[in-house]
């Protein structure tokens, strides 16, 4: 999790596999990036050039592309950064809050908590970000009439219906069921 200051200062706090916690922060704006021990991690770090940050600046928040991990080389992240603004803004002294997911940890988490089930997290605009193990079993083909065919060897298609989460326009909740009963 990283958190914009409203100086632009800026702090990383990661859990590494032993659970420790390690936080990178900034002395200054744009300068160097360094852990608690001082050491410098990198050399000229602007949180403004950072895909989370680039990809929030038209909204209040947003889920963001994949891009590559800062503090887990090899891996892809997608973020969501949510903007504080008004009272929130003033009394955190926060400008951004950024959350990164690694691809290979949510969907191994998606298939410990739903190994009987097909569970997928979709972007708005309809781009898939993670899915369990059944579900990436399935080629998942969104049609012209804006709905989700699921095609497997059993089921030819499947019907899709949608529902909007109470108080959050950011998310919906899919419904998938065969189009025939067996």
């Amino acid at each position: 999790m990283g958190l914009v200051l409203d100086d632009n200062k800026y702090y990383l706090f990661s859990r590494r596999a032993n659970d420790k916690i390690v936080v990178y922060h900034q002395e200054q704006v744009n300068g160097p990036l360094v852990d608690e021990s001082g050491r410098v991690i990198f050399a000229d770090f602007n949180p403004s050039k950072r895909p989370w940050s680039v990809a929030s600046d038209d909204s209040n928040n947003s889920w963001n592309p994949a891009y590559n991990c800062f503090d887990r080389p090899g891996k892809k992240c997608i973020s969501f950064t949510l903007r504080i603004n008004g009272k929130d803004h003033d009394l955190l002294a926060v400008d951004k809050i950024h959350v990164d997911l690694n691809w290979r940890y949510l969907n191994e988490y998606l298939d410990q908590i739903s190994a009987n089930d097909e569970v997928l997290f979709l972007k708005q605009g309809h781009e898939i970000i993670a899915k369990n193990q059944l579900a990436r079993e399935k080629l998942i083909i969104y049609n012209s009439e804006g709905n989700y065919n699921i095609i497997d060897s059993v089921d030819t298609e499947y019907i899709a219906k949608t529902s909007a989460v109470p108080n959050n326009a950011l998310f919906e909740i899919y419904f998938y069921y065969p189009a025939v009963i067996y």
